[in-house]
């Protein structure tokens, strides 16, 4: 199997990174991210996992079109495609969350469309629900109050509009 992962140098990418290559079907991990791991602040498991023959990483602005099209350049077939990147700083303008939630979805999700990819993931958060302090199930009413709540439910619904 194998993998694009945009954001993968976060939190969350580096672990996935990290756990995909604990899976045997694992052939091929692409990692994209505007940070390169050298300067991620990897710990030496991740760093370790980086370093593997299955992972490359590309550099790229996921908000450039354009700059999407770079990942072709890598030269490999992705059968799943996983967005963990979004912009999470807290107390950001909307226009910036616009910009790097929304848009950065929306581009992610129709690169992966382009290029055939299997099965598209976005990582979204539980906070699209507001905070009643009741558990949530997928198809609960949205109740973003925030900024960046917003954006990341805008992003939802602008991904469900790539087949």
């Amino acid at each position: 199997m194998s993998y694009l992962i945009f954001g993968g140098c976060g939190f969350i990418g580096r672990n996935l990174v990290t756990y995909l290559l604990s899976d045997e079907t694992t052939q091929k991990i692409v990692v994209i991210d505007k940070i390169p791991p050298a300067m991620a602040w990897l710990s030496q498991k991740h760093s370790a996992a980086f370093s593997d023959s299955k992972v490359i990483f590309k550099a790229v602005n996921l908000l450039s079109k354009a700059n999407l099209q770079k990942i072709k350049e890598v030269g490999v077939n992705f059968d799943f495609c996983v967005n963990v990147a979004a912009e999470t700083k807290l107390g950001l303008s909307k226009e910036v969350y616009e910009e790097r939630v929304a848009k950065l979805a929306g581009n992610c999700a129709e690169y992966a469309a382009e290029q055939g990819v299997k099965l598209y993931v976005e990582l979204s958060t539980a906070q699209v629900y507001g905070s009643s302090g009741k558990i949530s199930k997928e198809d609960a009413k949205t109740s973003p109050k925030y900024d960046f709540e917003c954006c990341k439910l805008k992003a939802e619904q602008t991904v469900e509009q790539h087949p």
